[in-house]
């Protein structure tokens, strides 16, 4: 695992269980995708009993969006096109200014894929800065101007 990708699981204090699950994860497709991961996010959703729960694991190249959903006892693997693809973003903070995370902070982002398919990323607390900087490197920076519905 990249020593990047292991700073930010522990900077969002996953646990040792769950990182050595994500490097599993890792090592199974990192030679059977269509290009080297670069970057990944984890999805989290602080519920209100004071648990995280963990919906996904996002794996992003060059090109590609990668989903693991279920990713603590689910192996199976969507592979999207990325680049010049998502028609439309949707934002939706709570107690988040973009900069600044408390741990009442969650960051919600929506956006759709060609063909439709429509994805939303959840996090909290330490977590939104990070989805933030992944919606500024992979997500915003690959919007598509769409010129007619046809």
């Amino acid at each position: 695992m990249k020593t990047t990708f292991k700073s930010y699981l522990e900077e969002i204090e996953l646990s040792k269980t769950i990182i050595n699950r994500i490097d599993e994860l890792i090592n199974l497709y990192e030679k059977h995708i269509p290009e080297q991961i670069i970057d990944i996010f984890v999805e989290n959703i602080y519920t209100e009993d004071g648990n995280n729960i963990y919906p996904g694991l996002i794996f992003f190249s060059d090109n590609f969006y990668m989903e693991i959903p279920g990713f603590i006892k689910n192996n199976a693997i969507g592979i999207f096109p990325l680049k010049n693809k998502i028609t439309a973003i949707q934002l939706s903070p709570e107690n988040y200014s973009f900069d600044k995370c408390t741990g009442n902070s969650r960051l919600s982002v929506e956006f759709t894929l060609g063909l439709g398919l429509s994805v939303k990323l959840h996090s909290s607390f330490k977590n939104c800065n990070h989805l933030k900087n992944r919606l500024d490197k992979y997500i915003i920076k690959n919007i598509k101007l769409v010129d007619n519905f046809d």
